[in-house]
């Protein structure tokens, strides 16, 4: 392995509690901290800023970054437009914005891709931004059916934050394998940044089993599920299935990588409609509180799904 070129600590400052974008090393190369760690002692924090080493490019990386911060404005950029509000079943495209003002909390699960045959698609976590140089994101063990990302390929960035999805292209700056893996990301130059309703929703077409608890004899039934988001989802079912206010859970199995993960999903009837079928209606479902794994699960289904729908450029 190449040695690395260390040079001291000295900007941007480490806070107490503040997961780390970069890891620290000693004058010796041992490593004190990685990426993604905090320290919680400000004395700590003291003596790290004191004997602490990084690597050469993320200390010029930091540097440009805060020159780049404090030169003044050469063109102050136009003011957008007011943007309408979203109607209930549409999304509205914002105005492009730092990825620093987004304020992602590190640990939120993300998503990075390159194109390939087949094209690579990897659940991740991002560890944190160093504002104006890169983006640190954690990247799953390498295997041979997940191997890491290449350098020289555009790397496609997704993640959901709130109601609204993020998506940038950027390029690998590096990658670091011990601790764990760590990719670098070129901060990028523009974002795409697309407001939903309060709660994404995926279009699906999922068979499974609705089990009505409010019926005498706790009926179950086979239902397909059309669309769902964290907060619900509407299913079609016979007429005589359910009906508003009752207690009904849904056995359903998540599409995307193995392991495939079977869910069992309680939730109470918000309304039914008639379809053109009059054996058959929609009715929509509102989650009682998942659990975190659960959420997590249908989370990231929402995330693949909604990332795979086709896109405008990202706003420059």
């Amino acid at each position: 392995m190449a040695s690395r070129t260390l040079v001291p600590l000295s900007s941007p400052p480490i806070r107490v509690g503040e997961p780390l974008p970069f890891p620290i090393f000693d004058a010796a190369g041992r490593l004190l901290l990685s990426a993604g760690e905090a320290a919680n002692n400000p004395r700590h924090v003291e003596r790290i800023h004191e004997i602490g080493m990084v690597e050469a490019e993320v200390a010029a990386r930091a540097s440009a970054a805060l020159r780049a911060a404090d030169a003044p404005p050469v063109d102050a950029p136009p003011i957008p437009e007011p943007i309408a509000p979203p109607r209930a079943t549409e999304s509205a495209r914002l105005p492009e914005c730092r990825l620093t003002a987004l304020r992602m909390p590190s640990g939120s699960p993300v998503q990075v891709s390159q194109a390939g045959d087949p094209p690579l698609r990897l659940s991740a976590t991002l560890v944190g931004v160093l504002p104006r140089a890169a983006v640190y994101v954690g990247l799953p063990a390498p295997t041979d059916r997940a191997p890491l990302l290449a350098r020289g390929a555009p790397v496609g960035y997704r993640c959901v934050l709130g109601t609204e999805i993020v998506r940038f292209d950027t390029a690998l700056l590096h990658l670091d394998l011990l601790p764990f893996p760590v990719a670098v990301l070129a901060y990028p130059e523009a974002i795409s940044v697309q407001r939903f309703r309060r709660h994404a929703r995926a279009p699906a077409l999922l068979d499974a089993v609705a089990t009505n608890y409010a019926s005498p004899d706790i009926a179950a039934f086979p239902c397909r599920v059309v669309n769902v988001s964290v907060g619900g989802l509407q299913l079609e079912c016979p007429t005589s299935g359910m009906r508003p206010g009752d207690q009904v859970g849904v056995d359903l199995v998540l599409p995307g990588p193995p392991p495939r993960h079977a869910l069992k999903l309680m939730g109470r009837v918000r309304n039914a409609v008639a379809t053109d079928d009059p054996e058959t209606q929609r009715c929509g479902l509102e989650f009682f509180e998942l659990d975190p794994p659960q959420r997590l699960l249908v989370e990231n289904f929402v995330l693949r799904t909604l990332s795979d729908r086709p896109r405008g450029p990202a706003v420059d």
